[in-house]
């Protein structure tokens, strides 16, 4: 099984052709997951994507929620759509160092939703696939700590 591997300042990973649609389709229910967050107010997922911050104090959650979910929303947003386009390219897919950060949070967002779908449907292929995620993270934090990347976070302006 190929991995990611150091490329330049960046990595780089070769994908099969199942890889990088699941990716793909994965990403896309997330983006649409997150758009229509406002409709779904009770989805287990989402509460895990986005949090309660205050959940003993409905004023302060509601409040602490108009400040900073849009922004979450936003950069989670971002994260699967920057996978998207990275693998809307050739392979080897190649991330400079601003665009692993934003990988990174997009696999552990993937990993949640999957997570939170297991716990309501026990489907042994969610389980594989969240399995799947696990590896590809630690495989590209394996790399990231041998290579000794820097993790700087991408500007979100």
């Amino acid at each position: 099984m190929s991995g990611f591997a150091p490329a330049g300042d960046g990595v780089q990973r070769t994908f099969r052709p199942w890889e990088r649609r699941l990716l793909q389709d994965l990403c896309g229910d997330l983006t649409v997951l997150l758009g229509a967050a406002d409709q779904a107010p009770g989805d287990r997922a989402l509460l895990r994507l986005l949090p309660t911050a205050y959940p003993e104090d409905r004023e302060a959650a509601r409040e602490f929620s108009s400040f900073a979910r849009p922004r979450l929303t936003r950069v989670k947003v971002e994260s699967a759509e920057a996978m998207l386009e990275d693998l809307g390219s050739p392979d080897p897919v190649r991330l400079p160092p601003e665009r692993v950060a934003l990988w990174l949070r997009g696999l552990t967002d993937l990993r949640l939703v999957l997570a939170e779908r297991s716990a309501v449907d026990p489907d042994p292929a969610l389980r594989e696939i969240s399995d799947w995620l696990g590896w590809l993270l630690s495989d590209l934090l394996d790399v990231l700590d041998g290579s000794e990347q820097d993790l700087a976070e991408p500007s979100s302006e």
